[in-house]
């Protein structure tokens, strides 16, 4: 005599899929445990899908946690676990860009062989009114530092970062004296973390830019040496 140990699932007359199927083979199979237990039992056994849970769960806790310690935290020492925050000075004649989409370039065609994303214009103000101008422009942004200068080569290095996690963009300016008292200048502006900046050192460049336009005057006829 067979012993009947529950309800048997054929799952090619029922019109339910196997997993299905499965789920209900597991639960007969267990009454005792109830379905909360069963029901993890049957997880377990579909994929791994708790264990893939469960391993989503324990990242984003940790991803919470680290945020958490960056924000309250907000000191250099955080950020120095991947390099100075500072990425140094460049040269505007050699320059080479990244091959990551996390840095923006302004520079007249004259100077700089690498391509350009914006093209400064040509101030109608001498080069010593536009770097103290520039000055004025820069200390109105927030979270950035003066880290370089070098008066010879009229060229200034920034760090500025961002709101909410800090992250620091280095910034150099040089400044460009050019004939009848006119002026421009040549910006580099990149990112020390991640692969894309999402558009932020170009729209940087873009807001000091116009900035200056708002202040100085531009030379509507005399083009870039």
């Amino acid at each position: 005599m067979s012993q009947n140990n529950g309800p048997q699932i054929d799952a090619s007359n029922s019109g339910v899929s196997s997993k299905e199927a499965d789920y209900e083979r597991q639960f007969s199979k267990c009454p005792w445990k109830g379905q909360i237990v069963c029901a993890i039992d049957g997880l377990k056994t579909a994929d791994g899908q708790v264990k893939v849970m469960l391993r989503i769960f324990v990242a984003a806790v940790v991803a919470v946690i680290v945020a958490t310690v960056i924000l309250i935290v907000r000191s250099d020492w955080v950020w120095s676990f991947f390099g100075p925050p500072d990425l140094g000075p460049v040269a505007f004649e050699s320059l080479e860009r990244r091959t990551t989409p996390n840095d923006a370039l302004a520079c007249p065609p004259h100077l700089c062989e690498a391509r350009s994303d914006l093209v400064p214009p040509l101030f109608a103000v001498d080069v010593n009114r536009l770097r103290a101008t520039m000055g004025e422009v820069i200390a109105s942004e927030p979270r950035i530092t003066r880290v370089h200068t070098d008066d010879a080569a009229l060229t200034e290095r920034y760090v500025q970062r961002s709101a909410l996690m800090g992250f620091p963009d280095t910034i150099v300016v040089r400044y460009l004296g050019q004939v009848e008292g006119h002026s421009t200048l040549a910006m580099y502006s990149r990112s020390q973390l991640g692969r894309s900046d999402l558009g932020v050192n170009r729209a940087r460049l873009e807001r000091w830019l116009e900035k200056l336009r708002q202040v100085l005057p531009v030379d509507p006829i005399a083009a870039q040496p």
